[in-house]
């Protein structure tokens, strides 16, 4: 959708506000950390320069962007909630929490996938980094409520948040597939799955295609490295020790030593570092609930069984970043990459009603490419 010519007047006046109230906002923010304003200062004004102060994506009010730190944790689980103004205003100030490095495995993110020209097929890399440049929160070139990501990796072929590939382009050069963990390990794409590609060539006919076969390959990895490792001995043996035998690992009160224990054993340490894994488990203690194993480990049912119960529900539905620079959030809010937020005078290109990120892509032109990334919020 084409955006609507603006006159020379109404430009002026729209880059004017949208200078304004970015640098008032930062200076606002500056006084707070500085002591010069309390939070009572600023709850009792109601303009636009506070109002919509964000949070940061890694803070605890994003709509994906959730924060999962043991503090905020505890005091969810024990219902001491902070009131909602408070949460924004201090996370803005001083987030609470940082991203974790499990593979990426960050707090808080977000999902989005970027629709790029057919041009773009020479450089993906650099037509993702122009596109996404306005969006940029750790910079003070762009407006603060345009800020949605600070870091970012393609993903999404490894753990099937990304596409199935149509038939007849299962080796297709063309296709995109996930970036190296941070640390360099590569992350492969499960069979038929992809990060990305031209359109055409990515199967949205059947919406759980992509996770069901991840899920395939989660199952065959498991029994594949079963016949060549010793059999594990299963965590809740590991964590009936840890409660009942004071002498098993004595002094870990957290039960690091334990979690680290079960980890060494050959086969669930190569198992659970490998992507096909797909994070599912949970190596640690949260309230009163016990750690979880991988389901694969104690699953009794056929393969069949295991990928029927495992796969995804719900198809993915990420964030998009259109071609002509919209960032729509899920249908429900659309920031542009050319305006300040708040005084944005373009009509957005959302549906009336948002039919999910994948129906909305496969009605996009066969040569549109599109990537899905994985980015820290």
């Amino acid at each position: 959708m084409a955006l609507p010519p603006l006159t020379p007047a109404q430009r002026a006046e729209a880059l004017q506000k949208s200078a304004a109230v970015p640098r008032e906002r930062s200076e606002v923010l500056a006084a707070l950390k500085e002591g010069r304003l309390t939070l009572k200062d600023v709850f009792d004004r109601d303009d636009l320069v506070v109002v919509k102060i964000p949070a940061p994506r890694s803070g605890l009010t994003q709509r994906r962007g959730h924060c999962e730190c043991p503090d905020v944790l505890r005091r969810q689980r024990f219902g001491l909630h902070l009131p909602q103004g408070v949460h924004v205003l201090l996370a803005r100030v001083q987030s609470c929490c940082s991203p974790t490095r499990q593979g990426e495995g960050w707090m808080a993110s977000v999902w989005v996938t970027v629709c790029l020209p057919t041009e773009a097929a020479g450089d993906i890399e650099g037509a993702l980094a122009k596109a996404l440049a306005p969006f940029y929160l750790d910079t003070d070139d762009n407006p603060a409520d345009r800020g949605m990501w600070d870091e970012r990796r393609i993903r999404g072929g490894s753990n099937g948040m990304g596409f199935a590939i149509a038939p007849g382009y299962m080796d297709d050069p063309r296709l995109i597939h996930d970036d190296p963990r941070y640390d360099g390990a590569p992350r492969p794409s499960a069979p038929g799955v992809c990060a990305g590609g031209p359109r055409a060539l990515l199967d949205f006919s059947q919406p759980h295609l992509a996770s069901e076969r991840a899920v395939a390959a989660s199952w065959d990895l498991w029994h594949s490295l079963s016949a060549v490792h010793p059999p594990a001995i299963p965590l809740a043996v590991f964590v009936d020790r840890w409660r009942n035998d004071p002498d098993a690992f004595p002094g870990d009160r957290w039960g690091d030593a334990m979690f680290s224990a079960y980890r060494a054993q050959p086969l669930i340490g190569v198992y659970l570092d490998h992507p096909f894994s797909l994070g599912m488990g949970y190596l640690g203690f949260l309230g009163p609930d016990d750690p979880l194993e991988h389901p694969v480990i104690s699953y009794d049912g056929t393969r069949a069984a295991y990928i029927r119960d495992l796969t995804s529900s719900n198809p993915p539905d990420t964030d998009v970043l259109t071609l002509d620079g919209w960032w729509l959030e899920g249908g429900f809010n659309a920031v542009h990459a050319f305006c300040e937020p708040d005084l944005c005078p373009h009509d957005p290109p959302t549906p009336t009603v948002w039919p999910g990120s994948e129906a909305y892509l496969a009605d996009l032109p066969g040569n549109t490419i599109l990537v899905r990334l994985h980015c820290h919020a």
